[in-house]
């Protein structure tokens, strides 16, 4: 049943359909998970937050997080349940709230997702129920949960333990294992201007039974010489890198935008560590470090370490006297080197001093980040250093950098010798004159690009002009077709009002006529086609009114397949006799919600646009089709020719208003462009299919309109009912046809009706009149007086009277003071007989209400 119906008898529009998969509900955007959807889930409880009272549940299509509830005290994991509730729009994704929880047995936990750390399967693996295989680099207890900081070779994250009833020692005996675990991967910490979950994952799991520890991986972190370390993996059904353990002294250690970059040394080689939290060092520091070997690199360098300081020092690192050409033959990365080398220049860098240095003609920087370093800054080029620091590869190679030396402290670069002054000499020198002559030669070339670069702009600024003036003139070009349009609606307007005013003649008398006729006779079956006919020429004036502008668009539910057949009767015209018009209308499609009139211009709008890319020569095709997207029932017209097609470049702007590749005068560019705007208001999509020579089909998904089933037939008018008691009612109106129909359709219904050809004569016969009038059915453009104004004038004298204004002019064009009160009605031409008698039994309704009002 349409939705304005339902409003109309007083009842509320259906309830959408509750949710019934979690798939369904992670689909939502943060806006209609706001909506607050209904949602009925038959799920398995994966986990149960017992000191917030939330819950995690999961179906074979995704799992979805259950915002604080009293509900969730009488779960566990295992249960299943038919969850009801709504939807939240969640801090990460959707979320449901639940309203009633009803467990129907036990289930099978869901097979796990297989979760690396990696920060996108924090994303899409978000509320699943998942394993993972990590390194355990140490725990925490807050007195609620222990958490356990953890890592492999993709990321880092934390897994939360409820404490309840929890063994702290075997917590303890945990850490520096490789261990498998099973439980809920859950983001709620996220940027909130990307919506991206954080870098950090974070899993909730039951108790310690669902972390186990390895055998096959574990012992295996023991300390290694660093020359040692390589990448290695745990066996298994799917491999998991190795971690592994190093001894040694830092050498380098800083942060930098919260990433710390350190430099381990032992008597074998050297690492570089990068923690995944930053630690506290200091250069000189014996540590134990976890972590994983990159692939990425050719240095040992260990990614997601965990950094512990050792109570005993170790040996010193040897400082390494070697080249940069060495250096990076060799790979000495991380090691404590001592360079030679000719300062080249010296620059700052983010907060970072940078010095760039040659070696033998191999190019090297010396970088240094901390207080102090205006010594560095005042080195000359040409000074002669020595260099003690730690090698890094460069991180942005700049000018051939692929050597970086990071000092601990500006006194790391010691300088051995400066360069020497050159002597003075006389101002009249070779290289004075040489350099005269040069600048002399510069300004007359700086003279000749300013007249050159002169001569550009005027050229330019000539171009612009003309190029407005162009732009000008297409714009006077398009006002002029605008007016001419606009002329054009006027004209169609006044026409279809004219027709509307005939049309009320043709379908009251019928209606009469009909009255008299015995039902199903042969006479009976011809007065229902003419009537019919009469609807369909209503139509027609409608979509007129709409092309011009004068009738509101009214979305109301329609069968695409109906309105396409009434369309073709316009197409083949407009079309010509050379077009072959080509339909396969499929049945069964949804209603969509649309306007008549906007379909119409719509698809005339396509075919005329076709029937010129086939130079009025081709085949036109007009196909529907039901089709489902996402989920959801369309309705699909496609449009198809075989003319001459687009290329790239033109299907690109062929939606843009006033592009158009015709010659000037012979189109606007508005016909796609308004074909866009019609479907874009409808809710719809339009895509486009074309290649040249081959032609073009435009396809159209208009959405299925819910509340309604398939396509009905038109209703035939209706039998018109007895009028309720009502006084005497006075007509005007000034066109004697409709004046005539209206007052039979009154009088055969047993209404007495007092008639007036002009408001001058309604206005006599009120004087004159020996009973006051119950009720005025006027027009509204007349001449004398319009509609509005005489009722204000026969209020004077009857100011109880009811008044209908007829007109064939929508509503919306008439003047806003058309109605001045509130118990006034309006009737727009045509109108059935059984439209008017409801509009009179509304002001009889009215009327019998109200209180009898004063004298005046």
């Amino acid at each position: 049943m349409p939705l304005a119906l339902l409003l109309l008898i007083g009842l509320d529009p259906p309830a959408p359909a509750p949710l019934t998969q979690v798939g369904d509900v992670r689909a939502l955007s943060k806006e209609d998970a706001a909506e607050r959807r209904p949602v009925e889930l038959t799920v398995a409880v994966t986990f149960v937050n017992r000191h917030l009272r939330d819950f995690f549940v999961q179906d074979v299509t995704a799992g979805v997080y259950v915002e604080e509830s009293p509900l969730a005290l009488g779960l566990a994991p295992g249960d299943r349940v038919i969850l009801t509730g709504f939807t939240a729009p969640g801090t990460f994704a959707p979320a449901v709230v639940a309203t009633g929880v009803r467990k129907i047995g036990s289930a099978e936990f869901p097979a796990p997702e297989l979760h690396n750390l990696d920060p996108d399967d924090n994303r899409w693996l978000d509320a699943r129920y998942v394993e993972g295989r990590v390194y355990v680099q140490r725990y925490q207890y807050n007195g609620v949960r222990v958490l356990f900081s953890v890592a492999t070779a993709k990321g880092t994250a934390v897994i939360n333990v409820p404490a309840a009833g929890l063994n702290l020692s075997r917590a303890e005996a945990l850490v520096g294992s490789v261990v498998r675990f099973r439980g809920v991967c859950n983001s709620p910490r996220h940027d909130p201007n990307t919506g991206t979950a954080s870098a950090v994952g974070r899993f909730l799991v039951a108790s310690l039974d669902d972390i186990e520890p390895l055998p096959e991986s574990n012992g295996s972190t023991a300390p290694i010489p660093i020359v040692n370390v390589h990448r290695g993996f745990v066996t298994g059904p799917a491999p998991f890198a190795r971690p592994v353990a190093i001894r040694g002294v830092v050498t380098y250690a800083l942060e930098k935008n919260k990433v710390q970059e350190i430099a381990v040394q032992d008597g074998t080689g050297a690492a570089l560590v990068y923690p995944s939290d930053p630690t506290d060092l200091r250069v000189g520091t014996a540590v134990l470090v976890r972590g994983y070997r990159s692939p990425r690199s050719n240095a040992i360098r260990l990614d997601n370490a965990f950094v512990t300081v050792l109570d005993s020092p170790l040996p010193a690192p040897k400082l390494l006297d070697t080249s940069a050409e060495q250096i990076l033959r060799e790979a000495q990365w991380g090691r404590l080197v001592r360079v030679e080398g000719e300062v080249r220049a010296s620059a700052e860098r983010e907060g970072e001093r940078l010095v760039t240095c040659t070696d033998t003609g191999r190019q090297f920087v010396v970088a240094y980040t901390g207080p102090g370093g205006a010594e560095l800054a005042a080195l000359e080029p040409g000074t002669q250093v020595t260099v003690t620091g730690v090698a890094f590869p460069a991180a942005a190679p700049q000018d051939g950098d692929v050597l970086c030396i990071r000092v601990n402290e500006p006194g790391d670069v010691a300088v051995r010798s400066r360069p020497q002054p050159p002597p003075p000499e006389s101002w009249w020198t070779a290289r004075r004159v040489s350099r005269l002559l040069v600048g002399v030669g510069v300004a007359g070339l700086l003279v000749g690009a300013w007249i050159l670069t002169l001569r550009r702009q005027v050229r330019r600024q000539a171009a612009e002009i003309r190029a407005r003036y162009e732009r000008e003139a297409e714009l006077s070009r398009s006002l002029h077709e605008s007016r001419r349009l606009e002329a054009l609606g006027r004209l169609v307007g006044g026409i279809a009002h004219d027709f509307n005013n005939l049309l009320t003649v043709i379908l009251g008398s019928g209606q009469l006529v009909r009255d008299l006729v015995p039902a199903g006779t042969a006479a009976d079956e011809l007065l229902r086609t003419i009537l019919q006919a009469g609807e369909r020429g209503a139509d027609l004036t409608g979509q007129l009114l709409t092309f011009s502008r004068r009738k509101p668009i009214a979305l109301e539910p329609m069968d695409l397949n109906e309105v396409l057949q009434e369309i073709e009767k316009l197409v083949r015209p407009a079309v010509g006799d050379g077009v072959r018009v080509v339909t396969d209308y499929a049945p069964g499609l949804p209603l969509v919600r649309a306007d008549r009139g906007v379909l119409t211009q719509l698809v005339l709008n396509l075919a005329t646009n076709a029937r010129d890319a086939m130079d009025r020569s081709g085949e036109l095709g007009l196909r529907t089709r039901a089709v489902m997207v996402d989920g959801r029932p369309v309705a699909r017209l496609v449009v198809s020719d075989n003319g001459c097609g687009m290329d790239e470049a033109t299907k690109a702007r062929v939606f843009e208003p006033f592009f158009t590749t015709k010659p000037v005068g012979k189109g606007t560019g508005l016909g796609l462009a308004t074909v866009y705007g019609i479907v874009n208001g409808l809710g719809g999509t339009i895509a486009l299919e074309s290649a040249v020579g081959q032609g073009t089909t435009f396809s159209i998904d208009l959405p299925g309109d819910r509340s309604a089933g398939t396509g009905t037939a038109r209703a035939v008018p209706a039998r018109p009912r007895p009028a309720p008691a009502v006084g005497p009612v006075l007509l005007v109106d000034d066109d004697p046809s409709v004046r005539a129909t209206t007052a039979a359709i009154l009088r055969h219904a047993g209404v007495f009706v007092v008639e007036a050809e002009s408001p001058g004569a309604a206005l006599d016969l009120i004087r004159h009149a020996t009973e006051p009038f119950a009720v005025l059915i006027t027009d509204i453009v007349m001449p004398e007086l319009s509609g509005p104004q005489l009722a204000e004038q026969v209020r004077l004298r009857c100011p109880d009277i009811r008044v209908l204004f007829i007109s064939g002019y929508p509503r919306e064009e008439l003047p806003q003071n058309t109605m001045p009160r509130e118990e006034d009605r309006f009737l727009h031409k045509p109108f059935a007989p059984v439209q008017l008698l409801v509009e009179l039994q509304a002001l009889s309704a009215s009327l019998a209400a109200a209180p009898a009002a004063g004298p005046q």
